[in-house]
């Protein structure tokens, strides 16, 4: 059931039963003919997502993976709500997928004995968020390693690589994932083109880490002239091979704390670690010469060695907004 209210020839309201995605919900703003327009979604019921006829044809997104509807359903859904309001309206033309979608190909170099997919999200989720992790759109690589994935929106896209079970399979995917090589590696896609060589290199001395994760020590940070040094707890284990870096970055600049974290920091420095046993350790730290400004810090363990904070592979602690340092000389 679809209803719509009009007030005046500026305001009106429609109800869709439906999870209305952001672009479908701007869509009817736009063409609905009325200046003041509101969309009310899951309204008399709930039938699914209705998302735009892009994103069920590329099925990245966990609405249009979730969807009920195919394209031409959900398609027609906005269509006949909008023309309820405004008869003149016309649809666009039908998506394209030739034209509209691109791709992204390239090849894994695994020296193990399982299988190897890759995949696609539109945003990496820290280990933290709300919800077991979404893995989007994913392919497995064949014999020589090669990949391609087709039908992308254009924009920027996370891949990941993974390991999974020899037994896995396209719909028998339970419990078939094992360790994850690579999360969020930034790739662009054009449309009508393929992003080509978007490689990956898995060492075959990989190995998870022991360290669980990596804590500021709060009262132990100090502001001295242009210096700024202190402690961070470190929980765990930290192998000979493993580094861990200290970021300093500017106070105010644009993050997205539930994607991936601070990516471009001012200045970074090594952690000197002091191995307390196998259940923790302690790591020091100083930044030198900070010119006058505010700062923030974080903690980075690169466990693959690819100088991407990775949340679902590599430790990350911070960044720690709620504590601010000033270098005032």
């Amino acid at each position: 059931l679809i209803q719509t209210l009009t007030f005046d020839e500026e305001t009106v309201i429609a109800m869709i039963p439906g999870e209305v995605v952001a672009d479908v919900a701007i869509h009817f703003r736009e063409h609905c003919g009325f200046e003041n327009a509101i969309l009310v979604t899951l309204a008399n019921d709930a039938v699914g997502y209705i998302v735009t006829e892009a994103e069920v044809l590329e099925k990245v997104t966990y609405a249009g993976k979730g969807s009920r509807f195919d394209h031409t359903r959900a398609r027609g859904i906005i269509g006949e709500t909008i023309r309820m309001v405004n008869p003149a309206y016309t649809p666009d033309p039908p998506f394209d997928p030739e034209r509209g979608f691109g791709a992204i190909s390239g090849k894994v170099d695994y020296p193990g004995d399982e299988k190897v997919l890759v995949g696609v999200i539109r945003r990496p989720q820290y280990p933290s968020s709300a919800g077991p992790p979404f893995w989007g759109k994913r392919i497995l690589v064949d014999d020589s390693g090669a990949y391609r994935i087709d039908n992308l929106l254009p924009g920027e896209k996370f891949v990941y690589v993974r390991e999974v079970a020899k037994d896995y399979a396209p719909g028998k995917e339970r419990g078939k994932d094992k360790r994850t090589f690579f999360y969020g590696r930034k790739v662009p896609v054009w449309a009508g083109e393929t992003t080509e060589h978007v490689d990956f290199h898995i060492p075959e001395d990989f190995l998870e880490t022991e360290v669980k994760s990596l804590k500021l020590e709060e009262d132990a940070v100090r502001v001295e002239g242009n210096t700024i040094r202190g402690r961070v707890q470190i929980a765990g284990k930290v192998r000979p091979n493993e580094r861990i870096t200290a970021g300093i970055h500017p106070y105010g600049a644009p993050y997205i704390l539930t994607a991936i974290p601070l990516r471009n920091p001012y200045l970074v420095v090594p952690v000197e670690v002091a191995q307390k046993g196998k259940d923790g350790a302690t790591g020091t730290f100083a930044f030198p010469n900070l010119p006058p400004g505010r700062y923030v810090l974080s903690f980075l363990l690169d466990v693959n060695k690819n100088a991407i904070p990775e949340p679902r592979v590599d430790v990350v602690g911070g960044p720690y907004m709620h504590m601010v340092f000033e270098v005032k000389e």
